[in-house]
């Protein structure tokens, strides 16, 4: 387990305090918690977006072309 320090504005520590109190949550509970749940949203693709993405065949020939690229080590990585 890790400790981790924050640092931020008083406005910004009543603001998440407020939604730890709201959910019934210690305060890094409530972070952890909401920073998990975020990045889940943003960086990877639902059971529908994934579904979408694998009946795709010119995007998925993309992605095995651009894999096979990377194994090779072709091309730009950025």
């Amino acid at each position: 387990m890790k400790t981790l320090t924050v640092r931020m504005s008083d406005e910004d520590y009543k603001k998440i305090l407020k939604g730890a109190n709201k959910d019934r949550r210690t305060l890094s509970n409530f972070m952890l918690a909401t920073t998990l749940k975020s990045i889940e949203k943003h960086y990877y693709a639902g059971e529908e977006e994934m579904r979408d993405i694998l009946k795709d065949r010119a995007l998925m020939e993309g992605i095995e072309e651009g894999h096979k690229d990377a194994r090779k080590k072709r091309g730009r990585y950025a």
